[in-house]
């Protein structure tokens, strides 16, 4: 239960920072809400592969494991240089 919480809490943090992210790139507001749409497919795509993983392997693992590609997502998304890399990273 917690864990799907903070999956989400990760996918729409960025909502509220959406105009500085669009600023800070020099693109329009409604372009950076694909930071937003890029995690949400990146999520509806991992969701089997990490069912998978799950049985395998038992979610505490694959938790831990997917937290951590996640967490490194997240910390090269925030030190991207551009708007690619961040819009790449974050739908990892």
């Amino acid at each position: 239960m917690l864990s799907g919480l903070a999956a989400f809490g990760i996918l729409y943090a960025v909502q509220p920072v959406l105009p500085q992210i669009g600023a800070e790139f020099a693109d329009s507001p409604s372009r950076a809400s694909w930071a937003v749409a890029a995690s949400t497919g990146g999520l509806a795509i991992a969701v089997i592969p990490a069912a998978a993983m799950a049985l395998r392997w038992g979610r505490v693992v694959t938790l831990r494991a997917l937290a951590g590609v996640v967490l490194a997502g997240v910390v090269v998304a925030g030190n991207s240089p551009g708007w690619l890399p961040c819009w790449w990273c974050r739908s990892c």
